[in-house]
């Protein structure tokens, strides 16, 4: 389980600045922090998208290893489309994964689990479980069956 090798970390403590900064892949970071940029500037600021005075960072952006990670590649300024909607999900969905796979450790999980689905028939608990950790800690079918088999209760 991918949540094993990252460093123990208490889920009830505040994650500082550094340690948060950590936890995110640059790439995520910087594609996410384009697009606030480029809200705040449009809202914010100068509503002109066609000045090239501010480009919100654009020229800084790895675009390689962006491309890399999610097969596109923000676009400039004032030639915002659908893929860059859909980057910015895709930037999201990937900061969500990575934020609940490292604060939420398996010891977390298997406390918190074990409390809510220790009681049910063990027919229904394996499905209640598995849907429970992927809606609510973004939680993968694998990574599900391994607390089960560790709480002994995969079937």
């Amino acid at each position: 389980m991918k949540r094993a090798s990252l460093p123990p970390h208490d889920p009830k403590k505040p994650v500082g600045d550094e340690g948060f900064n950590a936890l995110l892949d640059p790439a995520t970071v910087s594609v996410i922090d384009y697009y606030r940029k480029l809200r705040n500037r449009n809202l914010h600021g100068d509503t002109d998208v066609e000045d090239d005075s501010d480009d919100c960072g654009y020229a800084e952006l790895k675009q390689e290893a962006i491309r890399n990670k999610y097969k596109h590649s923000p676009a400039a300024p004032g030639q915002i489309d659908f893929r860059d909607v859909l980057l910015f999900s895709l930037a999201w969905q990937s900061a969500a994964r990575s934020l609940c796979a490292a604060l939420a450790t398996e010891t977390f999980l298997l406390g918190h689990v074990r409390k809510r689905f220790g009681n049910l028939p063990k027919d229904l608990r394996q499905k209640a479980v598995t849907r429970y950790l992927r809606e609510k800690f973004l939680v993968d079918t694998n990574d599900s069956n391994h607390l089960l088999s560790r709480l002994k209760w995969a079937s």
